[in-house]
């Protein structure tokens, strides 16, 4: 009789230790699943494909609009570190847009690729552009994207003569290759000159030897032609 207490006991004692090990193997489970989900920035719902489309779509034009950011700056005197800082900055909040909304991004900028310039004041068309290149990587449970990107933006302004009767100044951006005209530059030119607007990227004008034309464009983007 004394035996059999003892191996009931015993017993006893080997399920407890059992059912012991197994809640504390389930509250080591569970607290690692608790920290990589605070830890992740994955977090649910995830985005459907119409919205993570847009978000990325979004964030590539907010990338490409960066070009225009950084000459508006060159143009008004800037220099190249505080612009340099300028884009940084603002890959910083896109990818902290994107994570925001669970896609973990690395968008990748490497200021060697950074270029901003702008042409002589006496050549005609004067021109001011900006060029960069970035790679965007993506990786999340829903969606995988890896690319590069280069940006190329240049802002022109351009006489159809030096002097005479009827002439006129173009305005236009020329980005990636594709040429767009500008009819809502605001133009100035001395010693005072009427301009009339033609709406379609013209500007008529008697243009005459010695006269400066300055041009401010959308965004704040400076531009002088010295006729």
């Amino acid at each position: 009789m004394g035996k059999n207490a003892q191996l009931i006991k015993n017993k006893k004692g080997q399920v407890f230790l059992l059912l012991s090990i197994t809640i504390l193997i389930y509250l080591v489970l569970l607290s690692t699943t608790v920290y990589k989900i605070t830890q992740s920035p994955y977090i649910s719902p995830a985005p459907n494909q119409d919205q993570i489309t847009f978000y990325v779509e979004n964030s590539i034009s907010s990338l490409h609009d960066l070009t225009d950011v950084a000459i508006s700056r060159y143009s008004n005197g800037d220099t190249f570190s505080s612009i340099l800082s300028i884009i940084d900055n603002g890959i910083v909040e896109i990818e902290s847009f994107l994570d925001g909304h669970n896609l973990p991004t690395i968008v990748s900028f490497d200021n060697t690729t950074f270029s901003v310039s702008n042409s002589s004041t006496t050549v005609n068309p004067v021109y001011i552009t900006c060029s960069f290149e970035v790679s965007i990587h993506i990786d999340s449970p829903d969606f995988y994207f890896d690319a590069i990107f280069i940006f190329e933006t240049a802002y022109y302004l351009e006489t159809s003569d030096t002097v005479g009767t009827e002439n006129y100044i173009y305005v236009y951006k020329i980005d990636n290759g594709y040429r767009t005209v500008i009819n809502d530059a605001t133009i100035t030119i001395e010693p005072s000159t009427l301009v009339s607007n033609l709406l379609d990227g013209r500007y008529e004008v008697d243009l005459q030897i010695g006269q400066t034309i300055s041009a401010v464009l959308p965004g704040n983007i400076l531009l002088w032609l010295d006729v």
